[in-house]
């Protein structure tokens, strides 16, 4: 489109603010009438007064009116246009920002951010996309690209690579260095294997725990986000059904070494107080294995075919002293003493217990204040 004439610039005025202006130099400078300039611009003459009222209501008009303000932070990421058609492409499929971000990780290095795929999306005047169910999602997600094989991440490569998913759990990163969890994951005995040992595998795990990502199955994109990979010193995560065969790999010894060694960790640095909180808290299963109990669920006030777990958290940092789900109904008052047990073979210094009534026995607590040095 040819740029217009200057004298058709000035006289006819086709800009917003260049409307603006011209009604309010005309109203002032050169007294015309709210109708009068309402029929010369085609609008009501309440319009009028309403641009007048604003403008005099404004303490600096010159920069604050007619001047755009200045962009502060960094300048919009510059979008190539064949980036910019790939992204309206995969919307097209109804992708949703996400997927779109995690499948053009896969085809190249210099994917942008979920930021700027929104705005090249709102530029485009695409709108947003309805509320579908997990099976459209999923049926929506299903990406055409394969994703690569997980592999240790070599420290000598020197890729570049955007990604959001992880930019927050990166910076966990030099506090599990800090605090020695690194080597507590190798000491506690968790399965690996060649490609995959054993802290790049359960650090993947904790990578997916950290993250947003809720059903591992329903939508496994994130099998192809080089960030997340990179969390676990991978080039990708492992794909879906490694993750369930590596929790049935897993045992309860190797929890609890793991367990132990944050507590002694937790210990040395000063981040345990004296006290620690215990409940039960119930797990419903909605499977059909009748092995399993029924336990009262306090959220639903009924009896459930569930998991009781019972916790044990530190009330003043919030951390988790211990957890364990393999708890049995006619076991469940004697988890207090496998606690204690537990506190004392790892140096935790516990001198107060708190729980509800219902926790243990009045038989289980006289046969331990005895001997125990809790309150």
């Amino acid at each position: 489109m040819p740029p217009p004439e200057p004298v058709e610039f000035f006289t006819r005025p086709d800009h917003p603010r260049h409307v603006h202006f011209e009604i309010l130099r005309l109203f002032f400078a050169e007294n015309l009438t709210a109708e009068a300039l309402g029929r010369r611009f085609g609008i009501a003459p309440s319009s009028v007064y309403g641009l007048v009222r604003d403008f005099r209501r404004l303490e600096d008009p010159g920069t604050t009116y007619f001047t755009p303000p200045a962009r502060r932070g960094r300048p919009p990421q510059a979008v190539s246009s064949a980036l910019g058609e790939r992204i309206l492409e995969l919307r097209d499929r109804q992708l949703s920002v996400p997927d779109i971000k995690a499948l053009l990780d896969a085809e190249g290095p210099d994917a942008p951010g979920e930021r700027v795929i929104q705005r090249v999306l709102r530029e485009a005047g695409r709108p947003r996309l309805p509320r579908r169910s997990r099976a459209e999602r999923a049926a929506a997600a299903i990406p055409t690209e394969r994703a690569a094989d997980s592999a240790r991440l070599d420290p000598r490569c020197h890729e570049t690579f955007q990604g959001e998913r992880a930019a927050g759990i990166l910076c966990l990163l030099p506090w599990l260095r800090h605090y020695g969890i690194d080597t507590i994951i190798e000491q506690a005995g968790y399965p690996g294997t060649a490609t995959l040992p054993p802290l790049q595998s359960v650090l993947a795990v904790l990578a997916l725990k950290l993250s947003h990502v809720r059903r591992y199955s329903t939508d496994d994109l994130w099998c192809m986000d080089r960030s997340l990979g990179l969390f676990a010193g991978l080039n990708v995560l492992p794909k879906t059904a490694w993750f369930s065969s590596y929790a049935n790999r897993t045992t309860r010894a190797m929890n609890r070494r793991l367990l132990g060694g944050l507590t002694r960790m937790a210990a040395k640095h000063e981040l345990l107080g004296d006290t620690a909180n215990l409940d039960f808290t119930t797990l419903p299963y909605w499977g059909d294995d009748a092995t399993l109990d029924k336990h009262w669920s306090g959220t639903r006030r009924q009896a459930l075919v569930s998991i009781s777990a019972a916790l044990a958290q530190e009330p003043d940092s919030g951390l988790l002293l211990r957890g364990d789900a393999s708890v049995r109904r006619d076991s469940a008052d004697d988890w207090v003493l496998e606690f204690l047990d537990f506190s004392k073979d790892h140096g935790a210094p516990l001198r107060y217990l708190v729980f509800d009534s219902r926790f243990t026995t009045y038989a289980i607590w006289r046969s331990w204040t005895g001997t125990a040095s809790i309150s």
